[in-house]
Order: structure tokens, then sequence, then C-alpha cells
């Protein structure tokens, strides 16, 4: 709960940034996922092709939701070492750490929904196991094979307590998403307006998000460091 509190204060801390981080970088990458979902469920319709269509959703979701994290990574990153230019290094870790995040990405999110296709387990443990990989890249300024590593070390020791947060920050965005949906249509069915609702919810709630699970993996990427060999099985979040 600490480190949820901990979360709030940088969210309310660096708000201005944020919004600024999620009109230029947010919002284009949530644009071009509405319109090329909904260009694969326009062809669904005709063919009949809905698991397809569900299938490459999933897929585009994954792939832009972890490039889009970095920025807002790096400013957790900043924050935590009270750099008094933030913004200016979420741009600069996006642009640094941009190919190298959006490689991982594409071995991400098609293994884990490979993963999911097959048995759901096998999509899960990749998921948990190598979630931190990012973070690690931009904590540490480490290369994407360096951070695998690490990154599977923290998720398999962490591995219930970080499948918690994905959960947790999970059903955030799903039920801000309902009440925002279920806000705009009470006022108007239009199509237009639904979308551009979910995008603001999503440019809103996705860096708080992003925020949490970057101070979990800063916490436990520390505790790793200083105690290798710690048995973690019956620690509680923190």
């Amino acid at each position: 709960m600490k480190t949820i509190l901990e979360g709030f204060s940088i969210y309310n801390r660096n708000f201005y940034s944020i919004i600024i981080l999620s009109l230029s970088i947010t919002l284009p990458f949530l644009i071009i996922h509405n319109i090329i979902s909904g260009s694969v469920y326009q062809i669904a319709t005709i063919t009949g092709a809905d698991f397809v269509a569900d299938f490459t959703n999933l897929l585009l979701m994954l792939l832009l939701l972890v490039i889009v994290q970095v920025p807002f990574i790096q400013l957790v990153k900043s924050d935590l070492e009270g750099d008094e230019k933030p913004l200016r290094k979420a741009y600069g870790a996006f642009l640094n750490h941009g190919s190298a995040v959006f490689l991982f990405s594409v071995i991400f999110s098609v293994a884990v929904v490979f993963g999911l296709l097959l048995l759901i387990i096998p999509g899960i443990l990749f998921m948990v196991l190598f979630y931190l990989t990012p973070q690690i890249m931009i904590f540490e300024e480490k290369p994407m094979s360096k951070s695998f590593k690490k990154a599977r070390k923290i998720g398999k020791r962490y591995f219930f307590s970080l499948l918690t947060i994905i959960i947790f920050t999970s059903l955030i965005d799903v039920c801000a998403g309902f009440l925002g949906l279920f806000a705009i249509s009470a006022v108007t069915n239009s199509y237009l307006a639904i979308i551009s609702g979910q995008m603001l919810i999503n440019m809103i709630v996705f860096p708080f998000n992003v925020i949490v699970v970057s101070l979990f993996a800063s916490k436990w990427k520390q505790e790793l460091e200083t105690s290798p060999t710690l048995d973690t099985s019956n620690k509680y979040l923190a």
C-alpha cells in the first residue's frame, strides 16, 4: 500500500509532465491502435473471422503499451533521483531506448499472445517473468539481453507479487474504462465520443499504472542486489 501511495505522490508531482507526454506520445499510439483495430474488426464482420480480429487487437495492444511506457518509466527514475529536468530525460529515454524496447515488445507480445492461445498458463508465465524488462533497461541503462535476464530473476522471485500488481493495475484500467463508457453512453451514443472518451481515460490511467509497476520494480531490484539469496515467498506487498 505504501508503494501505491508513493505512486500517487509521483503522479501528482509530475502531473503536467505526464499530460504533455500523454498528448505527445500516448495519444498518437492510441489513435494508431484504434485505426488499425477498427479496420481489422470491419474486415472481420465481413469475413466472420472474429477470432483473428481479437488476436490482432490483443497483439497490437500489448505491442504499443510496452513501447509507450518508456517515458513514464524514465519519469519515475528522474523523480527518485531528484532530477530537475524530468521531461527532457523522458523524451530522451523514448528516443534512445525506443528501438530496443520495440524489438522487445515484438518478442514479448508474440510470446504472450501465443502462450495464452495455447494453454493460457505459458502466456501468463512469460508475461510475468519478463514484464519488467523495460524498467530494467531504463533504470540500469542496460541492453535488452542483460535486462531480459535480470527481469527474469526479479519476476521469478516476486512472481505472485508481480502477478498481483499486474492484475491490480489491469482492474484499475478496466474499471475506469467501464465507468467512462457508462458516463459517456448516458449522454451520447456517438462512436467518436465513446472512442475519444476511452482514449482520454487511457491517457490518464495508464501513466499511473506504469508509475506503480516501476516503483515496485525499483524496490525489488534493490532488494535483489542487497539480498540475492533472500527467500521472499512469505513477503507481502508493501
